[in-house]
């Protein structure tokens, strides 16, 4: 809704400038049209409103990657994020597999929080709406996030 009133008041002020410079109306009428379905497009799927908390759909728990020194997260150049879960073995029930998983950034945004009084490492995978009001219908805002809360220290880069 706010786009599509700017582009009313874009074109109303464009056909005021034309009659105040005697141009022809008929040759603006396309430059109206782009106007329109562009401020109808953004209005549609824009998130003006901002976005809501995120919503979380995945926690897991994260097992140190080495042995003696914790190391819960291991960063590479490319931007990947390295990870240890432990997993049910397919032999026995008693004992433990762990698999090391990794994350992209090209998958989604991963953001890292490291905090002193943390004393399990998860990561979390969020979904993050936009906010629908008025203004805007936002169709095309959802973003989804990685976070890792993990005890400060306990990265490798």
């Amino acid at each position: 809704m706010f786009f599509i009133l700017l582009a009313i008041i874009l074109i109303v002020v464009l056909s005021g400038l034309a009659w105040w410079n005697g141009w022809n109306a008929e040759t603006l009428k396309p430059l109206y049209g782009m106007i329109a379905c562009g401020a109808i497009l953004l209005g549609v799927l824009l998130p003006v409103a901002g976005y809501t908390e995120p919503i979380v759909i995945n926690e897991t728990q994260l097992v140190s990657i080495t042995d003696g020194k914790t190391i819960y997260v291991q960063y590479d150049a490319n931007k990947g994020y390295g990870y240890c879960v432990e997993a049910n073995s397919r032999f026995s029930i008693a004992n433990k597999d762990y698999r090391i998983l990794g994350i992209s950034e090209s998958d989604a945004p991963v953001r890292i929080e490291e905090n002193d009084s943390c004393t399990t490492a998860i990561l979390v995978f969020c979904k993050i709406k936009p906010k629908r009001n008025f203004w805007t219908f936002a169709l095309a805002g959802t973003k989804y996030e990685h976070v890792f809360y993990i005890p400060t220290g306990t990265i490798e880069y």
